[in-house]
């Protein structure tokens, strides 16, 4: 039998709310770091114009990954929720995260996780 979190629901959803706040704090430091060696870099005559463009792409990028795992992190028990949490699992499988997405994964699928978010 599968250990419960507080007040009856799945423990894959505290996991998820771990596993989110842990993305979350990686992407926005990467966002960190590569906003400050482009703006170390910036006037930098070795750099070329491609390798800026890159690192301010790389940048967003990781800001835009944040918001998302800011928003799986806090997800409510709606429908809509359940999905958003699969999307930020699901995007863990293409990252050094997958060694915690794919088991994430297998019991974010399971009738129970579903039932919690209101998807059954």
């Amino acid at each position: 039998m599968a250990p419960r979190a507080a007040r009856g629901r799945p423990a894959v959803i505290m996991w998820l709310r771990i596993y989110a706040s842990v993305a979350l704090v990686l992407y926005v430091g990467f966002a960190v770091v590569g906003v400050s060696v482009y703006s170390t870099h910036l006037h930098d005559a070795t750099v070329t114009m491609a390798d800026q463009g890159t690192l301010a792409a790389l940048s967003v990028l990781s800001l835009l990954f944040g918001g998302l795992y800011a928003v799986a992190a806090v997800v409510p028990y709606k429908p809509w929720g359940w999905t958003v949490a699969l999307i930020a699992i699901c995007l863990g499988l293409t990252s050094l995260l997958v060694f915690f997405s794919v088991p994430l994964l297998v019991h974010w699928l399971k009738p129970q996780t579903k039932a919690a978010f209101g998807r059954l």
